[in-house]
């Protein structure tokens, strides 16, 4: 399967957490994550880059600072079955307090070319 983008989260505060749960009872899942800012320019800076595994049922968090940015967007592939769920919490104040909650079902997210 292709690695699917969130495309541009809007407003996305300080720091983002994202959960990424694997839905496959039997399979390890292994994830490929990117994410980018997204500058007024176009311009898109990279920020997360990492790969990580999943064992079946269990889920990841990763929290991320990305200052007080107008957009990001998030670049997710998993295999070997890609059955995952993803949330992402943005917190945008001082107190970290959460901003709003994303939690993009796998149809809304928009098929990209495979990360390398």
């Amino acid at each position: 399967m292709a690695a699917l983008t969130t495309g541009p989260l809007r407003e996305a505060g300080s720091t983002v957490t994202v959960d990424i749960i694997n839905e496959d009872a039997a399979a390890q899942q292994t994830v490929i994550m990117q994410a980018f800012i997204l500058e007024t320019d176009g311009t898109r800076t990279p920020f997360v880059s990492e790969t990580f595994t999943i064992d079946p049922g269990e889920f990841a968090t990763r929290t991320y600072s990305i200052g007080f940015t107008d957009a990001v967007e998030f670049q997710i592939d998993v295999f070997p079955s890609n059955d995952f769920s993803a949330t992402f919490r943005f917190a945008n104040d001082l107190d970290e307090s959460i901003g709003y909650l994303v939690r993009p079902e796998l149809t809304e997210l928009t098929a990209i070319t495979p990360i390398p």
